[in-house]
């Protein structure tokens, strides 16, 4: 994360931990003030209402047990401004340690605090090499892992194609935390052809609920809406569930089509999952300098 660094290597040792296991770091107490540290609140309320925030799926609601890497694209003052680095939490305290390249970036560890407002986390570290920074996250993808359905206007499945496995990926405007694009794909062909779900679109309804349209390619491109139940977990987690809006007892919105000799016509696709974020984007600030910024993507590994 520092440029600092660099130029200290050579007069300093800076702490190094072992990161192999997340554990490690509850040993690990030189370098940090003892009252800084915190016990980490697993208790997550996972009744959290994304219907309120207007948002999809919310940031998880502590750091227990996460690693974070860094890819750094820009750094000024006494930032680098270029490589990689991974933050890596406690699964039971309020300590971090931060593992470099080596060459741009090189290790240092201490505690912190942590914060959600909305869609946007905010990380505050007292560090072993600087006092005191605040990086601010946006959480802009999530990976999808679920199942989808293609059903008959009577509810029943159309041929192989019942809770068939599907796997892909959201992608957030993290000012809304709404979706506005993504691809989700099936993992075997529906009657020998590939098929992937494109330009995905949610959004909240006026009943508590999520719109969904999305284009299945499959041969042709057809446009689908869904109706979907999207639980938040708490936890940088969410389920979702097609839900059965019109009341025909079949889950799912019947696609329509102009010409009525189209295949399908009134059939139904359904897709039920796990959403999970992943990545996004940071923004760290140094106290003592504010003119000292750096940015870049993280994801979780």
């Amino acid at each position: 994360m520092y440029k600092f660094i660099f130029y200290l290597c050579f007069g300093i040792t800076v702490l190094a931990c072992d990161t192999t296991n997340n554990n490690n770091l509850d040993n690990m107490t030189d370098d940090i003030n003892i009252n800084d540290i915190t016990d980490i609140d697993n208790s997550c309320n996972t009744a959290r209402s994304n219907q309120k925030l207007n948002t999809v799926i919310s940031p998880p609601c502590n750091l227990s047990g996460k690693k974070i890497k860094h890819t750094v694209e820009s750094g000024t003052g006494i930032f680098a401004t270029s490589g990689e680095f991974t933050l890596s939490t406690s699964s039971e305290h309020s300590i971090y340690d931060i593992s470099g390249d080596s060459l741009n970036i090189f290790d240092s560890s201490g505690t912190y605090t942590y914060t959600t407002n909305g869609n946007e986390t905010t990380i505050t570290l007292t560090d072993s090499i600087f006092s005191h920074l605040e990086c601010v996250y946006n959480y802009t993808s999530a990976d999808f892992t679920g199942f989808w359905s293609f059903l008959r206007p009577d509810g029943s499945p159309a041929k192989l194609s019942s809770n068939l496995p599907a796997s892909g990926f959201l992608e957030f405007d993290f000012t809304t935390g709404l979706v506005d694009k993504g691809e989700i794909y099936g993992e075997q062909p529906f009657s020998g052809v590939p098929w992937t779900i494109q330009n995905i679109v949610i959004t909240p309804d006026e009943n508590g609920d999520f719109h969904g349209s999305f284009e299945w390619h499959w041969g042709l491109i057809r446009h689908v809406n869904i109706d979907w139940q999207i639980t938040d977990h708490g936890n940088g987690t969410a389920t979702i569930l097609t839900l059965d809006k019109d009341g025909d007892g079949v889950p799912g919105i019947p696609l329509e089509f102009e010409d009525k000799n189209q295949p399908f016509l009134g059939f139904n696709i359904s897709l039920d999952g796990l959403l999970t974020l992943t990545s996004g984007t940071y923004r760290c600030t140094a106290t003592s300098d504010p003119e000292s910024i750096q940015s870049g993507t993280f994801n979780e590994i």
